[in-house]
């Protein structure tokens, strides 16, 4: 009955089929089979299985499948048994400790994001494997380690990283968290409170004409970034007793006629009534229980050729598909295991792609590096006229940390497309490649010319991706997608805080949602090249970062449907306790009233009343190292976890045991980086490469030459019309090439 369905169930159970079985009945078990047989991905966590069959043998029986086997750990190494809560990996991770605001204790991010945002990166991994078996006929065993996808998934520390980093790599000393609330601003206004992204001086310079240029901020050194962070404490003062006069509503609507950056720190509860999500149909509602009783869903991740890609039905009572699966089950031949394709059985699922990177800062750099990591050809089309934000902050020869982690394993053309002869060769590119992906602000591709109805006419199988703060319609759309602007707007800054200290708000320093964005577009591009296998056409899919968040915070979405105070969802019993030594943190999570027992046990607390159980918990964590805690806690069965920094992660055993990271040398720059391989950890992938980033036009002549067919005179010429852009690569690749 819907009525004992909680909402977390209904959330993430929509536009699913449900169909129980009895494993103690032949007739169930021989289902079981038959249906596994029929099928092409089994997701399965081997430490509470269906069936009692382990994952490993459902894929000696069906070489054709796709199995993935779920685990918080792992399945080897030492720490495979132990248990991962959100909070625990949060802290493991190291977004707890990102999080924390000086002086303060290391703070948690709201709960779902960490695995939420890990769910998508294993999607992602079975989803290329099931690529791959398309050209080769072979399935694939997967191994998907919770944590290991959440490092690379949430805030990755070895990957690429906005702003919020300070440019430094985070691993070179014992990482503490910089507070970069100054750069984003949250003032008081007259019913709540705003957040501010000023950055650029010609922001700053409609700032000061929308507040009627105040005397007190009229000195010209204000123009630079810098200035104004030594002159924040006079800023705030000004800027905030003009913010503090005005509704949210009338800010919104006269920084977006000044061109200021501005956004209303809104609840989960507000979001409702915004326009912008009314318009895209952001949440849609269905029934909860049988009393005609419904709650508000975030609406899908994505939308594919213009059609939102979302909830289609409610998620399914007990059993409830069981006579239609079994018809359809009737009516469907065995499952084919040859190839589909002629890919060769040793290659990566991507082989043979071709993809055209037009992304930039994170999103755009993910989107192509997650395909050029599993063998895609990616050229990243840059102009170094207009760089890359990435770029921006080294000179043309040298490579960040960032860079290196965003671009490894693609190509870099130089192309100006603002000039004819430019977009000319770009349409060439286009004939002969598979994807397009860019996250310009919605309207610059159709400005260029390149619009997608442009590109299908060039290449009927064509898949285009784009990527924006808010998505391509909506009054919205044309907002600057600055992400802390972003995370305020649909809730998220409102619930990553300290809650009893009014300037609390500690989501500065994440770039959350960028990095998984990435990953729903990447999914979504492999789904329209999956479908173009059978039909030859090909696709535009657009994703929202702030609908990425609305989704993966749809169970406290849905709450708040139903009571209208999202201030009540019920929160996980984490806590964070501080251990001996110094600074050092662990958290505990108590899921029910059997960790509270194990925790009393352990702690020789004759008690499990809270109070009394908690103060007994600060009393012994504070009195044991909080490696040696967190193992004596795991061991008894109990969540619990390191709030890790960098350092800790690159000598964490489970992740050295199972070759997490591994080496890649960056010439030009950072030298040697820790870094991560595969997604999850593939039984027959080959290993994959790790090639370095490449400077800007590094690989302009091999691309024109090899690629567009053009003559070493034509390369030339071009390249003095300022066409193209050329970069000596000589050194990079001598370099890169002892390190092998």
């Amino acid at each position: 009955m819907w009525r004992d369905r909680s909402i977390s169930y209904a959330v993430h159970n929509a536009n699913k089929r449900a169909i129980a079985l009895d494993a103690d009945t032949t007739e169930d078990v021989e289902f079981f089979w038959d249906l596994v047989g029929r099928s092409d991905i089994i997701f399965q966590q081997p430490d509470a299985p269906l069936i009692p069959v382990s994952p490993e043998e459902i894929a000696a029986a069906h070489p054709h499948l796709i199995v993935v086997a779920l685990t918080d750990f792992g399945l080897t190494g030492p720490r495979r048994d132990w248990i991962g809560t959100d909070a625990v990996l949060g802290a493991l991770i190291g977004v707890s400790v990102q999080s924390r605001l000086p002086g303060q204790e290391p703070l948690s991010p709201p709960n779902g994001i960490v695995t939420e945002s890990a769910a998508v990166l294993t999607a992602w991994s079975a989803l290329a494997a099931y690529y791959r078996r398309l050209g080769t006929g072979r399935g694939e065993f997967i191994d998907a380690s919770t944590y290991e996808a959440a490092i690379q998934s949430v805030d990755p520390l070895f990957g690429i990283r906005g702003t919020a980093s300070g440019g430094r790599p985070p691993w070179e000393e014992e990482y503490e968290q910089q507070d970069t609330r100054h750069l984003y601003p949250i003032f008081r206004c007259k019913d709540g409170y705003v957040r501010m992204c000023v950055l650029a001086t010609r922001q700053w310079e409609s700032l000061l004409s929308w507040m009627g240029s105040p005397p007190e901020l009229a000195d010209p050194e204000l123009g630079s970034l810098v200035a104004r962070q030594q002159a924040r404490d006079l800023i705030d003062t000004v800027v905030g007793g003009f913010l503090r006069t005005r509704t949210a509503t009338e800010l919104e609507t006269e920084a977006e006629r000044f061109g200021v950056p501005l956004a209303r720190v809104q609840t989960p509860a507000q979001v409702f009534d915004c326009e912008q999500f009314g318009t895209r149909r952001a949440f849609v509602r269905t029934p909860l229980d049988d009393n005609g009783q419904t709650i508000a869903l975030a609406n899908g991740f994505v939308e594919f050729d213009g059609e939102r890609a979302g909830i289609r039905r409610r998620a399914p009572q007990h059993d409830e598909h069981r006579a239609e699966v079994l018809r359809e089950l009737a009516d469907i031949d065995k499952r084919p295991t040859d190839s589909q394709g002629g890919g060769p059985p040793g290659a990566l699922p991507f082989a043979g792609l071709r993809v055209l990177d037009l992304g930039v800062i994170v999103v755009g750099a993910e989107i192509g590096r997650l395909f050029a990591d599993l063998g895609a050809e990616v050229i990243k089309v840059e102009n170094r006229n207009f760089p890359d934000g990435s770029r921006q902050v080294a000179p043309a020869d040298t490579m960040t940390v960032s860079l290196a982690y965003g671009h490894r394993n693609k190509q870099s053309l130089g192309l100006n497309l603002r000039d004819p002869r430019g977009i000319e060769l770009f349409e060439e590119l286009v004939r002969g490649s598979d994807v397009v992906v860019s996250n310009f602000k919605p309207g610059t591709m159709a400005a260029l010319g390149l619009d997608y109805e442009r590109l299908r006419t060039l290449n009927p199988g064509i898949v285009v991706a784009d990527s924006s703060a808010f998505g391509p319609t909506g009054p919205w759309s044309e907002r600057m997608g600055y992400g802390p602007l972003v995370r305020a707007a649909t809730g998220l800054t409102s619930l990553w805080r300290y809650p009893e200290l009014e300037d609390g708000y500690a989501d500065t320093s994440t770039i959350y949602p960028d990095n998984v964005s990435a990953i729903i577009s990447a999914i979504t591009v492999l789904a329209a090249l999956i479908k173009r296998n059978g039909d030859g056409i090909g696709a535009r899919v657009s994703v929202s970062q702030a609908e990425t968040i609305l989704a993966q915070l749809s169970s406290r979405f849905a709450f708040a449907s139903i009571s209208g105070d999202d201030c009540a969802y019920p929160s996980p019993d984490v806590h964070v306790l501080q251990c001996a030594g110094r600074d050092q943190w662990c958290v505990v999570e108590l899921r029910d009233p059997r960790d509270s027992a194990k925790l009393a046990e352990v702690l020789g607390c004759r008690t499990t009343e809270r109070a009394a159980l908690v103060n007994t918990a600060i009393n012994w964590f504070a009195h044991h190292p909080a490696s040696e805690a967190m193992s004596t806690l795991q061991d008894a069965g109990v969540p619990c976890g390191v709030v890790q920094r960098p350092t800790d992660l690159m000598r964490d055993p489970q992740l050295l045991d199972r070759q997490f990271l591994r080496p890649v040398y960056q010439p030009h720059g950072p030298g040697v980086l820790p870094a991560t391989g595969a997604p999850a950890r593939f039984a027959s992938l080959p290993q994959i490469d790790l090639l370095p980033a490449p400077l800007q036009g590094q690989d302009t002549r091999t691309i024109c030459r090899d690629v567009l067919r053009l003559s070493e005179a034509q390369i030339d010429e071009a390249a003095r019309a300022g066409v193209i852009q050329l970069c000596d690569s000589r050194s990079r690749t001598d370099e890169s090439q002892d390190h092998e």
